[in-house]
């Protein structure tokens, strides 16, 4: 499947793989896939999954706060939501945190200059995963920290 979201006002082009599609309409609850851009030390690129259920690979929230999240998503198939997030922790940290991280206010100018061109995602290892990038950049090349719960297996077994 291949669809177009606009995030401010700029196109992002989503491939999704026939069997990341599959597993999508299997799901039992809705997940939102976050495109970051990380500003902590360095610039870091990472796509986090958030569900209020317990789904393998997901970082779960509350539901209060992942009915936010939610609302601020634009949905790609029923079950599969896309996020795009600009954050900037409140200091300087070598690891990642997993989840929403403690996050300072952070206005950009141009949000829209942020935004990828592109977004692909796939089903592996029982997990969804996915990349993104801008035009020049290539896809297939895995930079994209992928931040989830340390749950590794799910309980959507590929047909």
């Amino acid at each position: 499947m291949t669809r177009n979201l606009s995030f401010h006002g700029k196109a992002l082009k989503i491939e999704c793989s026939e069997k990341a599609e599959k597993m999508a309409n299997r799901l039992d609850a809705p997940v939102v896939m976050e495109m970051q851009i990380y500003f902590s030390c360095m610039i870091g690129k990472r796509l986090a999954y958030y569900s209020a259920a317990d789904i393998p690979g997901t970082y779960r929230l509350e539901a209060d706060p992942f009915r936010e999240i939610l609302a601020d998503a634009q949905p790609l198939t029923g079950k599969i939501h896309v996020r795009f997030n600009i954050v900037m922790t409140k200091n300087c940290l070598v690891s990642d945190y997993m989840g929403p991280p403690p996050v300072t206010d952070f206005t950009v100018a141009r949000s829209e200059a942020f935004v990828p061109n592109w977004l692909t995602i796939d089903f592996k290892d029982g997990m969804f995963v996915g990349e993104f990038g801008w035009f020049g950049s290539e896809s297939a090349l895995p930079n994209t920290r992928q931040i989830r719960c340390a749950a590794v297996g799910s309980h959507l077994q590929a047909p």
